[in-house]
């Protein structure tokens, strides 16, 4: 099954993303492969050794899955340990069930504990991109404000360069004129 989310995005783009739910499907098989590869070693399916077995991933991930594959096979889970000839045999698969129980729950709360603190961690992070994003967006404002007076700056410099030119031009003018009068008044005089 497919289905669509669509974004609107700056600028009125629009991207649709097919999210498949075959995807999620793919991850909990993976997760479930590595367990019944854990359990043919002899081991018991713990977070660490499911997730070697997957080659690496993320504990969340497996943590979607494992549970519900513990309990779908708890009979299993109950011989994977070999024989302690010190527990006598009637005990011995109770035993290894309140075990691998206690086992589940302490594995439980760690990964718990972490999931939490990796969220937490990425909450802090995306609050410091999030006040990066409105410092980039001050300096960028600010330096359009700057190139905004820049310009008027240029502007006006070369208003001024003109105006200077201009009165170059005239006091040329006037010099050459003061200039002629002088020649044609020291002629006639």
């Amino acid at each position: 099954m497919v289905h669509f989310d669509v974004t609107v995005v700056n600028f009125g783009v629009i991207t649709v993303q097919a999210v498949h739910t075959m995807a999620r499907a793919n991850k909990q098989a993976e997760v479930a492969s590595a367990f019944h590869a854990v359990l043919a070693q002899g081991l018991y399916p713990t977070y660490d050794r499911v997730l070697e077995a997957m080659g690496g991933g993320s504990k969340a991930t497996i943590r979607k899955y494992l549970p519900a594959l513990r309990e779908e096979h708890g009979d299993e889970l109950d011989k994977v340990a070999p024989r302690d000839e010190s527990i006598p045999q009637e005990f011995e698969i109770p035993f290894k069930r309140f075990y691998n129980q206690m086992l589940n729950l302490v594995e439980d709360k760690l990964v718990s504990e972490e999931v939490n603190r990796l969220e937490s961690e990425k909450l802090d992070l995306l609050e410091k991109v999030r006040t990066m994003e409105t410092i980039i967006q001050e300096n960028s404002q600010a330096m359009a404000q700057m190139f905004t007076a820049m310009q008027a700056l240029q502007e006006r410099f070369d208003g001024l360069e003109t105006a200077m030119a201009e009165v170059q031009r005239e006091n040329d003018e006037l010099l050459a004129m003061r200039a002629k009068k002088g020649k044609v008044g020291g002629v006639s005089g």
